[in-house]
């Protein structure tokens, strides 16, 4: 399925692991696909979560970062260097396997389920983008074209950004003064101030009378764009490091999954779902 090539290639491309190593995969998979490691994460909803239904969580993120570790991509880590905070191998290793968990997993998984038709785009009070049809879309994309297909990937996830919000928090020495709803507003230090992605994505002023129209051809489209936490290649040091992986490996997916409904052996009257075709 979905799920476990994604495991698998992530893996691979970041920690240097085998992806046809089955125990190791099957060890990922138990944290990552059988549950959600995410809301470990959360102060109160994640210790109400692992007492409730994952309390195998300790043990499979021990497992997890064991293999990291021992990892091809770890094996020469400078331990205690002050370039990276003084860190252990183990402390990076759990340090990953929090990323994997909260964004390198998840991020590109909730992107591929609106770009392979698997899961819609959520339903708005005043606009029917949840009705979209977008394998009909997929199936007109050129796969030999990797700009047409990385614009299809960013105008899904113009309008259903794979994390909604980002934040920042005011600096000690910092006057964070904006203005809103035309009046000055001034936040002290240690304000965290959200931002909301989703907003800035689907903001008219921004996108014009077509915000709600999907429309992978629209102007400036990659430039203008905010679903990695930046906006384009503007990043204030902050965009997210799986970029250029993530549109890399669901350009793939596409374009092999797409040969396939192509080839006249797919019956494109069944949907598609996690694991194949219902």
């Amino acid at each position: 399925g979905l799920q476990d090539f994604m495991v698998r290639y992530v893996h691979y491309v970041l920690m240097g692991l085998d992806p046809f190593d089955e125990a190791k995969m099957t060890a990922c998979k138990k944290l990552f696909v059988e549950t959600v490691p995410a809301l470990y994460f959360f102060k109160i909803g994640g210790k109400l979560a692992q007492f409730l239904k994952f309390r195998k969580w300790p043990k499979f993120f021990d497992d997890v970062a064991t293999i990291y570790m021992e990892s091809p991509d770890l094996a020469n880590f400078p331990e205690g260097d002050s370039t990276y905070a003084n860190m252990t191998k183990e402390e990076l290793a759990k340090l990953l396997s929090a990323i994997f968990s909260i964004a390198a997993i998840p991020g590109p998984s909730s992107l591929a389920n609106v770009a392979l038709g698997l899961s819609p785009f959520k339903a708005t009070p005043d606009h029917r983008v949840q009705d979209i049809d977008m394998t009909t879309i997929w199936d007109t994309l050129d796969l030999n074209n990797p700009m047409e297909i990385a614009k299809y990937l960013f105008e899904c996830g113009r309008l259903r950004t794979p994390v909604t919000a980002s934040h920042r928090v005011v600096a000690d020495d910092e006057d964070f003064t904006v203005t809103i709803n035309g009046r000055e507003h001034t936040f002290p230090p240690g304000t965290e101030i959200i931002i909301p992605m989703f907003s800035g994505m689907t903001d008219p002023k921004e996108w014009g009378p077509s915000v709600w129209e999907f429309n992978p051809n629209r102007d400036n489209l990659i430039q203008k764009s905010m679903i990695f936490n930046s906006v384009g290649e503007k990043t204030n040091g902050r965009i997210c490091p799986g970029k250029d992986v993530s549109i890399k490996m669901l350009t793939d997916v596409l374009v092999e999954l797409g040969k396939v409904r192509r080839s006249g052996e797919f019956d494109k009257g069944k949907p598609m779902t996690s694991t194949g075709t219902a």
